[in-house]
């Protein structure tokens, strides 16, 4: 899988729209407000720089990084009653998170407590996601802007994606044929 900001990666904009409803829920946002919608961004979408919001105005950005190391293996077989394999694995990735404004801080610490909240929690797994707990602490990182300090405060969150596929299932048709030599047992 590639780093989401060197192109698009369909796996993980399948999973943009659940985590964007997760962090809504983390502040009580309804998903189709305009208070989720000028909160939670997701980040590295355009080529160019974008405007940043008044420092005033507290603002997440949200992207997707695969962990490092190999690519998982489908290592989880199991026949469905109609004769079907499903093939499962689980793939290791992060969830960066990009908190600007005069809250951050404040922001990046409630989406790390609510994001492992029963009802979050809950909404994740169903679609196939879980948070790894204890995640790092947030890191408290202030830009300059002009001749000013712009609060930043960056959180990176573990998730494991669960991922499957199905598969006409094969079966043995014809028995192999079996001699049993009574005489080589002791």
């Amino acid at each position: 899988m590639s780093n989401t900001s060197e192109g698009d990666d369909p796996i993980f904009d399948s999973l943009f729209p659940i985590l964007f409803e997760a962090l809504c829920m983390c502040f009580g946002y309804s998903p189709s407000s305009a208070q989720a919608r000028k909160t939670f961004l997701r980040a590295f979408q355009e080529t160019a720089t974008v405007p940043q919001p008044p420092r005033n105005v507290n603002v997440c950005y949200f992207d997707l990084v695969p962990e490092k190391g190999p690519e998982p293996k489908y290592t989880t077989v199991r026949r469905k009653s109609d004769g079907h394999d499903e093939y499962s694995r689980t793939v290791p990735i992060t969830l960066w998170l990009m908190i600007y404004g005069p809250e951050a801080e404040d922001y990046a610490w409630m989406i790390r407590t609510m994001l492992f909240s029963d009802a979050v929690k809950a909404k994740l797994r169903q679609n196939g996601i879980v948070p790894i707990p204890e995640p790092e602490e947030p890191i408290s990182l202030p830009e300059i802007e002009g001749t000013r300090w712009r609060k930043r405060c960056d959180l990176s969150i573990s998730l494991r994606i669960l991922q499957s596929f199905t598969a006409a299932g094969s079966s043995v048709l014809v028995p192999p044929v079996l001699d049993f030599n009574r005489n080589t047992v002791p």
